[in-house]
């Protein structure tokens, strides 16, 4: 999974893991089975997040940049069929409306739904099991 446009070429593919969303305690309880976090699977301390620029980042929770934001903005809701059956989108718990997707450019970012075809082609995605790698 691209990471983001800061990363080099060794780092931008990185195998994430969804845990229990780290903003559960303020979501809904009929969302949290929704709600998760993604954190790096070979450095479990390492979230994905998001900046106001709409990058998205790997960061540590021992240091991040908006401690006081973190939780929420490190906080995803999965709705799995939302666009196209079979495929997920990750819509942010901070940023109602604001999905992970890939632009143009190849970059991960997140974005304002704009209910183009363009846009929900670009935010529906596919999770593959790593124990499914290559099969």
């Amino acid at each position: 999974m691209l990471i983001g446009r800061d990363l080099n070429s060794a780092t931008s593919k990185t195998d994430v893991a969804a845990v229990p969303c780290r903003a559960l305690n303020k979501v809904d309880p009929s969302l949290q089975p929704f709600c998760v976090s993604l954190v790096d699977a070979e450095r479990p301390g390492w979230f994905m997040t998001h900046h106001i620029n709409g990058y998205v980042f790997l960061e540590p929770e021992h240091a991040p940049e908006n401690p006081e934001t973190f939780d929420n903005d490190t906080s995803f809701f999965i709705k799995p069929d939302n666009f196209f059956e079979g495929f997920s989108t990750f819509e942010s718990y901070s940023l109602p409306n604001h999905f992970f997707r890939v632009t143009g450019e190849g970059e991960f970012v997140l974005a304002e739904n704009d209910n183009s075809e363009e846009f929900h082609n670009s935010a529906s995605m596919y999770g593959i099991q790593s124990d499914k790698k290559g099969e």
